[in-house]
C-alpha cells in the first residue's frame, strides 16, 4: 500500500508526503511491491521512487529509479519466460 501511497503523494504534490515515504521506500529499491503470494502486484519499488523523486524535484534520481524499474521487470519478464530448468 506503501507504493500506492508514493504515487498519490506524487501527483498531488504533497512534498511533505513525498519525502516521508521516499525515505521509508528507499531500503525496498530493487523489489516488486505487492502481497508475497503474488496475488496483489504493485509494480517495482523504483517507480514509486522515480515518481516521488520527480516531486521532489530530484530529476537525476528519478531518471535513475525509472531505469532500475525498468532493468526489474525485464529481467523478471526474461526469468519468466525462459524454458523450465530440468530438476
Amino acid at each position: 500500500m506503501t507504493t500506492f501511497r508514493a504515487h498519490g503523494a506524487a501527483r498531488l504534490g504533497d512534498t511533505e508526503c513525498a519525502r516521508h515515504l521516499y525515505a521509508e521506500l528507499l531500503p525496498f529499491r530493487g523489489r516488486i511491491a505487492g502481497l508475497d503470494s503474488g496475488s496483489f502486484y504493485a509494480g517495482p519499488v523504483d517507480a514509486a521512487l522515480a515518481a516521488l523523486a520527480e516531486a521532489l524535484g530530484d530529476a537525476e534520481a528519478a531518471a535513475n529509479h525509472r531505469t532500475a524499474a525498468s532493468e526489474l521487470v525485464t529481467r523478471v519478464a526474461d526469468e519468466l519466460n525462459a524454458p523450465p530448468q530440468p530438476t
